[in-house]
């Protein structure tokens, strides 16, 4: 009879195990393969969800990509696949990005009609060049220069010529 019992609680315990065993692999492997398209939605919501998070603290970072990525410890290279893979993401980022430029364009405007000469010179060279404000800061590559510039120097001992060309550099005392 007490074997009989042992055995009984031995049986009982194996089939205990097929019965967890059937649960978690089986039945969860079944249910899988029944909702992968739901699967795929929760997915995409949660990309979603994180994309839209990441927009949030690129707003918040002023448009700076990296401090956004490491607010959120998201890696930079995700940031460009989704800019590269996900046209609504790229349209949203473009958006902020100009939101943020008009905010500076209205602080700049600011500046200038508060008569900030700075302010106002930055503007004619960006945005008038047409008009003539623009410096010309291009060089002619053609050869060197004949062009000689003298520098007088004060020194404690004797006042010193310096004779200065692109193509070299001389010193007459």
């Amino acid at each position: 009879m007490v074997t009989k019992l042992i055995m009984m609680d031995k049986i009982s315990n194996v089939s205990v195990m097929i019965r967890k065993f059937y649960r978690r692999y089986v039945y969860s492997s079944l249910k899988q393969s029944k909702n992968i398209v739901k699967s795929k939605k929760v997915e995409e919501a949660a990309v979603e969800r994180i994309q839209f998070q990441f927009l949030e603290t690129l707003r918040i970072y002023r448009g700076d990509v990296s401090e956004a990525c490491n607010a959120m410890k998201l890696d930079r290279g995700q940031y460009l696949a989704w800019l590269n893979e996900d046209r609504d993401f790229r349209f949203q980022v473009m958006v902020l990005i100009e939101e943020i430029g008009d905010k500076v364009e209205g602080m700049l405007m600011r500046k200038i009609m508060e008569g900030d000469t700075a302010a106002i010179m930055f503007y004619c060279k960006t945005k008038l060049k047409h008009r003539g404000y623009q410096e010309d800061a291009k060089a002619n590559n053609t050869g060197p220069s004949k062009t000689k510039i003298n520098v007088m120097v004060n020194l404690p001992n004797a006042p010193q010529t310096v004779e200065i060309t692109e193509a070299n550099a001389e010193v007459n005392s």
